[in-house]
């Protein structure tokens, strides 16, 4: 009997986390870019399998002739014009989550990353309260509605390069 009840306790946590959103959500635009002397950029908010935004794909195009480096202990999540926080990406591990190393873009190449905001880590929508501290840990929360981006700091030799790229993140009930 307990094992049944277990059974159907755990189920119940598995559909309540896919119905974390029960509304449509839409970018605008859906690929911000911004370019400079130094590099092109690319912004796109990805939409996770809740079909709700949680990660962006970063894509900067290096259109120098020297290595350009991406400084992740600068380059901070953008959330209604307000900086909260770093970024996390899968090639960060529990020795280099505080001081993450930087992406070198070789002259005339790209880097295309998926990362999300640190903050966003660990949270579930208010319609989910039925998730265990463990497992919150282990989510990604979804990237809320307003504008959203990223503050990108790179550098190539002494000279630190910033830009802001944000988009609009919007949602409608779903009936």
């Amino acid at each position: 009997m307990k094992k049944s009840i277990g059974l159907c306790l755990v189920f119940s946590m598995f559909f309540l986390a896919g119905c974390g959103c029960h509304r449509s959500w839409f970018s605008k635009p859906a690929i911000q870019t911004s370019d400079n002397g130094y590099y092109a950029i690319q912004l796109e908010p990805i939409k996770d399998e809740r079909r709700c935004f949680a990660s962006f794909r970063l894509t900067v195009s290096n259109k120098t002739m020297e290595n350009l480096e991406i400084d992740w202990n600068k380059t901070l999540y953008l959330q209604n014009g307000r900086t909260k926080g770093r970024f996390s990406f899968s090639s960060l591990n529990s020795k280099n989550i505080d001081n993450p190393p930087p992406d070198v873009i070789r002259p005339g190449t790209s880097l295309s990353k998926k990362i999300w905001p640190i903050r966003l880590n660990g949270q579930v929508s208010s319609e989910n309260h039925n998730v265990s501290f463990d497992q919150k840990a282990a989510v990604r929360g979804h990237i809320p509605e307003g504008e959203n981006g990223i503050y990108l700091v790179a550098r190539q030799n002494a000279v630190e390069v910033q830009e802001k790229i944000t988009v609009k993140i919007t949602s409608v009930q779903v009936k």
